[in-house]
Order: C-alpha cells, then sequence, then structure tokens
C-alpha cells in the first residue's frame, strides 16, 4: 500500500459519505478558511453534501489532496471517494460525482496539484 493509499483509506472508508441532501450555507464564521467554503459551495452548486458534517467533507478533500501529491492520480483518488462513499445505510454517490470531488478538491483546495 503506498503512501497516497495509507492517506485516503482511513477517512474514505469512515462513515464521511455524501448524499444528494443540501448542506446549509457555510461562512468564515463557522471557522472555514474562504476556499473551504468556495469547496463546500461548489459541491452544493453540484447537487451534494455531507451525510454527516460540512467538517468532515472540507477533512475529506483535505485528505485527497494530501494523497494527490504523495502521487496518487487522480482517477485512482476519484476511485477512492466512490468506494469509500457507500455505508450500509447508502449506495453512496457516482463514480462522476466522486471525480466531481476530487475535482472540486483540486480547484478550492489544492490548486497546485495537476
Amino acid at each position: 500500500m503506498n503512501l497516497a493509499t495509507k492517506l485516503l483509506s482511513p477517512l474514505l472508508m469512515s462513515a464521511v459519505a455524501l448524499s444528494i441532501a443540501p448542506i446549509a450555507q457555510a461562512s468564515n464564521g463557522d471557522g472555514f478558511a474562504p476556499n473551504e467554503v468556495a469547496y463546500l459551495d461548489d459541491l452544493t452548486t453540484q447537487g451534494m453534501g455531507p451525510a454527516v458534517s460540512a467538517q468532515g467533507l472540507v477533512a475529506e478533500g483535505w485528505t485527497i489532496c494530501h494523497a494527490l501529491a504523495a502521487d496518487m492520480s487522480p482517477v485512482a483518488a476519484a476511485d477512492k471517494v466512490f468506494a469509500g462513499s457507500a455505508t450500509a445505510s447508502t449506495n453512496g454517490i457516482t463514480r462522476a460525482q466522486a471525480q466531481g470531488v476530487v475535482t472540486t478538491a483540486i480547484d478550492n483546495l489544492c490548486p497546485q496539484t495537476p
């Protein structure tokens, strides 16, 4: 297991899954940095929001960035997000939505990542 996989595995296998329920409008007053607010807003625009918490979704975004910095490909990261999104109570998200999560993380949280 490479470093990127080790970074993503614990978080994405947890209950931090996405649902179609929109999230409340995040703001800097909630303790989020401007780029984190933009990340959550972009996911909301795509029709996704966290099943557990906005904080968990932001943490997942940063985990994606760290995995990409450790040489995980965006496709592999999206596969991990997709696999980790299914829980006992939901079927999770689609592969396209998982790719959207990764792309949104790159755009807002780690734009220096290829």
